[in-house]
């Protein structure tokens, strides 16, 4: 398993983060924390699936958008919303959406939708990738730097916390992207 993470675990982090990526990076974050990654490492993977990912969702907004978001039932209730707002605030919404649970995966859809400029976009895209990539990261670092100061040296005890603080973040993350969901639909019965 070891030698598994050392040999993929970035291109993981990069496929990761391509299409969602907190879970991902904080768990890379972890695995840099006990050595298995380097930090720096997975922060430039993370940065680099991010971006690559956002800006073929750029892209497909920009190019296509029209007919997905007319073809797609929870993307066309959003989109008068999201449209306006990303027209209305499109620098920091470009600049900040990774940290917006909830709407990141569409996102950048609606800022191609919205006729947002391409090097604008690019430029925001790779500083929001840059900064939510070393902040993600390090927070699973520090989780995991945590962990071990709470447990000393006691390696076995160490390794079942460390994967039930995973999966008590992940759980965090679906409950908070789920109750963002439900805040957005029940502003679009409103």
């Amino acid at each position: 398993m070891e030698q598994f993470i050392i040999n993929w675990g970035y291109w993981a982090v990069v496929l990761g983060c391509f299409f969602e990526g907190e879970t991902v990076l904080v768990l890379a974050g972890l695995l840099a924390h006990k050595g298995y990654m380097k930090l720096e490492w997975v922060i430039l993977a993370a940065c680099f699936g991010g971006v690559c990912g956002d800006q073929l969702w750029f892209l497909l907004g920009r190019f296509a958008g029209e007919r997905l978001v007319s073809k797609i039932h929870r993307l066309r209730k959003m989109s008068d919303r999201l449209t306006r707002f990303t027209k209305n605030h499109g620098t920091w919404f470009a600049f900040g959406f990774r940290f917006l649970y909830g709407i990141r995966s569409v996102a950048p859809v609606f800022l191609g939708v919205s006729k947002y400029p391409i090097p604008k976009f690019v430029v925001l895209n790779l500083l929001g990738a840059i900064v939510w990539s070393v902040v993600v990261a390090c927070l699973g670092w520090f989780l995991g730097a945590s962990v071990e100061r709470l447990l000393g040296r006691a390696a076995h005890a160490e390794e079942a916390i460390l994967a039930a603080a995973v999966v008590a973040l992940s759980i965090w993350i679906g409950l908070r992207r789920r109750r963002a969901k439900e805040v957005a639909d029940a502003g679009n019965v409103a």
